[in-house]
């Protein structure tokens, strides 16, 4: 019983680390490619206008997938307002697309989120952003998941789930949005 109990409890910490997926390396091949478009989305804002792929272009930004239904995400939350608030002086707009079906319960999930926009995508993240569906625990896009995306609106990096320490959270994405945006200031 205990032995159960233990390998219960690793996997259950596995898939936190990772997100609401099956391994990292899995989760990613659902994701768009790195160098191909972000795909034309509209969802309706839940605090402002609607949240669209054509707000994403001339300026860097980050996609995050999430949904208050999955751990993962919610862990991820303050992570995420945090990059909006450390970004938003710099030019990077931080896009967070909720996958939640019911948008009367997300205010209360996502009071004071700052400088972050969120769309409602309403069950429909999977139709638009999933490239296979190779399985069945391919029913759903993973969460938390993160796309870096540069100014011509094309996908420089993508990460699934947030790291377990609260000191490197989103340090991946970070990093990426770091070296685009060093590489702007060159150009």
């Amino acid at each position: 019983m205990r032995i159960e109990l233990r390998a219960s409890f690793a996997l259950l910490s596995a898939l936190f680390a990772v997100g609401c997926s099956r391994g990292r390396d899995a989760a990613l091949q659902t994701l768009p490619a790195v160098g191909s478009a972000v795909p034309p989305f509209s969802y309706p804002g839940l605090f402002a206008d609607t949240v669209t792929s054509a707000s994403l272009h001339n300026q860097p930004a980050v996609v995050a997938f999430w949904s208050s239904t999955c751990p993962a995400s919610r862990e991820a939350l303050a992570a995420i307002q945090s990059l909006a608030a450390a970004y938003a002086g710099r030019g990077v707009r931080v896009v967070l697309l909720a996958d939640d079906a019911d948008a009367m319960t997300l205010p209360s999930t996502l009071q004071g989120v700052g400088d972050l926009r969120v769309g409602v995508a309403a069950g429909t993240l999977r139709a638009t952003f999933s490239q296979t569906h190779v399985g069945p625990w391919r029913r759903a896009l993973p969460l938390p998941s993160f796309l870096v995306v540069n100014g011509d609106g094309r996908i420089v990096y993508r990460w699934v789930g947030i790291e377990r320490a609260v000191e490197h959270r989103l340090s991946f994405v970070r990093a990426q949005l770091d070296t685009l945006l060093a590489r702007q200031a060159g150009a």
